[in-house]
């Protein structure tokens, strides 16, 4: 094995453990809006490789982004009616 293929081998796996770890802190936030009386709708993956998930509580709803939108709505750092906003939607 070269040095290119260990250096690719090294990434490769990086990037794996990334993707496993950024999956775990999705099913957290997914957790923790559930836990908060959210329903989770079903994922929307779309052409360009975006994944939305339909969020709603009692009032609203809104397609969040998973990754970072996901995780600042279960942080509390954003509501839904934003998210709508933000996307020129309700």
């Amino acid at each position: 094995m070269n040095l290119q293929s260990a250096s690719f081998m090294t990434r490769s796996r990086a990037k794996r453990r990334e993707n496993r770890m950024e999956g775990a802190r999705n099913d957290a936030a997914l957790k923790i809006l559930e836990n908060e009386g959210f329903e989770i709708g079903a994922a929307v993956i779309h052409g360009d490789g975006r994944v939305q998930i339909t969020v709603s509580s009692r009032n609203d709803s809104a397609m969040v982004e998973v990754g970072q939108e996901l995780w600042d709505l279960a942080a509390g750092l954003v509501t839904l009616p934003e998210i709508n906003a933000r996307k020129g939607g309700k």
